[in-house]
């Protein structure tokens, strides 16, 4: 089992816990004016890069970056870096 940060040890108690990752695209800004304004079928604008820019947060602390894409017909996301704390 692969080793935790501090030394301590993964026990498989842990292999069922569901952890909430939220995705973010630190590199889209939008005015507040625009959020109110905003409606179902809106629809952003994001250069190649930014779509490359895809940060995973588990709380506040992002952990992997990615790029956004596609895969069995559904939104998914590449990760092509991991975090170091």
């Amino acid at each position: 089992a692969p080793a935790a940060a501090g030394g301590a040890k993964w026990t498989q108690h842990l292999d069922k816990v569901s952890v909430r990752i939220d995705a973010q695209w630190p590199a889209v800004k939008i005015p507040t004016r625009s959020l109110i304004e905003l409606q179902v079928g809106t629809v952003f604008d994001l250069s190649a890069e930014d779509a490359e820019r895809l940060e995973l947060r588990v709380g506040k602390v992002v952990k992997f970056r990615g790029r956004l894409g596609t895969r069995d017909h559904k939104w998914a996301v590449q990760i092509t870096e991991v975090c170091k704390l």
